[in-house]
């Protein structure tokens, strides 16, 4: 195999990489972003103020595993990929 084609797949198979741990990695931030967004705003500030700091591990958990079910669930459902990104760009828009 002529060097030329080894560096162009090392090239490529680096490159995929780079963007497949980008994505991840983005994913990841949104997940725990929105689920603390919940356990902190929401469960912690109007359900219940006075939760146990390990209670309040496990609800940050669910959160998470709840959000991640959610964002799957929209995976394999939405309808096509731009009326996904305007519906949830219309949810995080506040008022004019």
């Amino acid at each position: 195999m002529p060097a030329g084609r080894i560096s162009a797949a090392l090239a490529g198979g680096v490159t995929l990489a780079a963007l497949w741990a980008a994505d991840v990695s983005t994913a990841c931030t949104i997940l725990l972003g929105a689920a603390t967004l919940f356990s902190n705003d929401i469960y912690k500030r109007f359900i219940n103020p006075t939760v146990a700091e390990n209670k309040f591990v496990i609800i940050n958990r669910l959160s998470v595993f709840a959000v991640g079910l959610i964002t799957l669930w929209f995976a394999f459902n939405a309808a096509g990929i731009v009326k996904t990104m305007i519906a949830g760009l219309s949810m995080t828009r506040g008022p004019a």
